[in-house]
């Protein structure tokens, strides 16, 4: 007998940087979809502990995982600057693992995000950036409530294919 296991989601923490390194390689490697190279997991397990730490500390920066048991399955990055004239100002990124595809982790990841956002009370605007290709994540980012405010021609590259759209997405806090 089997025993389902329940989904976490919590911000990620300096010791999971080992974990998030071999997950970003992973993610990497099973998805053409995705607008993240290999310098987002090419770093050490220091460095990648040390950013962790910076971001857990950040009052407008996260990165929330989505865990099934230990296993790294999903994550959200929100990175804002500290600039006070745009630190206002969020950007998403957001994966998931591909045999966990269809299982809702995303909406979970995104909603749980937005709502971080919301309680900074720093932050007032989302912005993502999806590959036009990409309809299962435009579809997620709609529902949740991203409007789309502009396309990219020729805004991300895939050897395989060549020059691809990007759409350029907004969720707007207040």
């Amino acid at each position: 007998m089997t025993q389902a296991t329940e989904l976490i989601i919590r911000e990620a923490i300096p010791d999971d940087a080992a974990n998030l390194l071999a997950y970003l390689q992973q993610v990497q490697s099973e998805s053409e979809l995705l607008l993240i190279t290999a310098e987002d997991y090419g770093q050490s397990e220091t460095y990648q502990a040390n950013a962790l730490a910076d971001i857990y500390d950040s009052p407008n920066n996260t990165l929330l995982l989505a865990l099934l048991g230990d296993e790294i399955v999903g994550m959200l990055r929100l990175s804002a600057e500290s600039d006070p004239h745009i630190q206002h100002i969020g950007e998403i990124g957001i994966s998931v693992l591909k045999a966990h595809w269809g299982q809702r982790i995303g909406t979970y990841l995104l909603a749980d995000g937005v709502q971080w956002a919301k309680d900074t009370q720093i932050l007032k605007r989302l912005e993502l950036t999806v590959q036009a290709r990409n309809q299962r994540a435009i579809n997620l980012y709609q529902k949740i409530g991203f409007d789309k405010e502009g396309q990219m021609a020729r805004g991300f590259y895939d050897s395989a294919v060549g020059y691809l759209d990007v759409w350029l997405m907004g969720y707007l806090i207040d």
